[in-house]
C-alpha cells in the first residue's frame, strides 16, 4: 500500500497549487493515495474528496459570521475523517482560519503523522504572532516567498522556501490569436476581469467591475473555473458590455489578447503581472471587515508585485 496524503485546499488558488503538487509526488511515486478536500483541479489530478472546496471559500471577518455554523460542522467532519483513516502525511494549504483549526484538532496523530503546512499565513502583514503557532502545530511549513523565511527562522520550524508555482505556468507565453479564435472575438480591445472565485466575492465585485467597463467602453473577459460560470452569467446578464466568459485554464492566452486588467487582490493579482500589461488591483469587503483589517494590517500594498518589488 502507497503512502497515504490528506490534502486540504480551501479556495481555488490552493486548488490549483494543491493539484500541481499532487501530480509532481505521483510523478516521484506512483502508489501514494490523496484524499481530502480540493476542487476541480485537485479531483482531475485524484483527490478523493471529502466535500469540495468551495464550501471553505470564504474571506474577511462580517462575512464569515453567518456561516460559523455549518464551518463547525465541516471541520468536524474533516477531523473525524483525518482521524478515521490515520494519514501517513496531511497537508494544508493555506486558508489558515481553517487549517490551524483542524492542525490544532489532530495534534494526538503526530508522530505517526506528520503534518505539513503549505504556503505561510502572512505574518508579514499582520498577526506575526501567527508563526509561533504554525512551529508549535507543524511539522513542517513550505514557503513561496524568500523574504518569509526570518519571520520563523526563530521559531524552531522546518521551514523551507519552495519558490513559487505560478513560475512554471508560463503565464508570459500566451498566444493571443489562438484565445481569439477560440472565442470568437473580434477586433479591437479587450479587458480582463478576474473578481474572485467566492460567490460573495462575486456578488461584491461584480457591480464595481461593471461601471468600470461601462467608463472605458471596452468588452469584458472574464476568466472562471467551472464552478463560476453559472453564476458569473447570471450576474452579469444585464450588462451593457456583456462579458465572454473564459476558461480560467486559458488565461495565459487570454493576458496575451487583452489590453489591460482589473484584477482582485492575491494570487490574481500576480498571475496578471506575467503579462506585462497595466492593471488595477482591486477588492471590496464589509465595511466591519474593512474597519478592522485596516487596523491590523502594517504594509501599505495590497498587491503582491508591490510588495516583492
Amino acid at each position: 500500500m502507497g503512502c497515504k496524503i490528506f490534502i486540504i485546499a480551501g479556495e481555488a488558488s490552493g486548488d490549483w497549487i494543491g493539484s500541481k503538487l499532487m501530480r509532481e509526488l505521483k510523478s516521484l511515486d506512483a502508489d501514494i493515495e490523496f484524499s481530502g478536500i480540493g476542487g476541480q483541479h485537485m479531483v482531475e489530478a485524484g483527490l478523493k474528496t471529502l466535500f469540495s472546496a468551495d464550501e471553505l471559500s470564504l474571506m474577511g471577518f462580517a462575512e464569515i459570521l453567518p456561516h460559523i455554523r455549518r464551518l463547525k460542522r465541516l471541520m468536524r467532519q474533516t477531523v473525524d475523517e483525518i482521524k478515521r483513516i490515520k494519514p501517513d502525511i496531511v497537508v494544508t494549504i493555506d486558508s489558515p482560519g481553517f487549517n490551524m483549526r483542524i492542525a490544532e484538532r489532530i495534534q494526538e496523530l503526530r508522530g505517526k503523522t506528520k503534518l505539513v503546512h503549505y504556503i505561510a499565513p502572512t505574518v508579514w502583514a499582520y498577526k506575526e504572532k501567527r508563526a509561533k503557532t504554525v512551529a508549535r502545530l507543524f511539522d513542517r511549513l513550505l514557503m513561496i516567498y524568500p523574504f518569509e523565511a526570518p519571520y520563523f527562522a526563530q521559531e524552531n520550524i522546518d521551514a523551507f522556501f519552495v519558490g513559487h508555482p505560478m513560475v512554471e505556468d508560463g503565464l508570459d507565453k500566451g498566444d493571443a490569436a489562438a484565445f481569439r479564435a477560440k472565442y470568437k472575438l473580434a477586433d479591437g480591445e479587450f479587458i480582463c476581469l478576474m473578481p474572485g472565485s467566492r460567490k460573495g466575492e462575486l456578488k461584491r465585485m461584480l457591480p464595481v467591475y461593471e461601471r468600470a467597463v461601462e467608463i472605458l467602453e471596452k468588452t469584458p473577459v472574464i476568466l472562471s473555473n467551472d464552478n463560476m460560470k453559472f453564476a458569473l452569467n447570471a450576474l452579469t446578464k444585464n450588462w451593457k458590455f456583456r462579458p465572454i466568459i473564459a476558461d480560467s485554464r486559458n488565461r495565459a492566452d487570454c493576458f496575451a489578447a487583452v489590453s489591460a486588467g482589473i484584477i482582485k487582490s492575491g494570487t490574481a493579482g500576480l498571475e496578471f503581472a506575467f503579462s506585462g500589461k497595466p492593471y488595477v488591483v482591486t477588492y471590496k469587503v464589509n465595511p466591519l471587515s474593512a474597519y478592522m483589517m485596516r487596523r491590523m494590517i502594517k504594509i501599505s500594498y495590497v498587491n503582491m508585485v508591490n510588495i516583492l518589488l
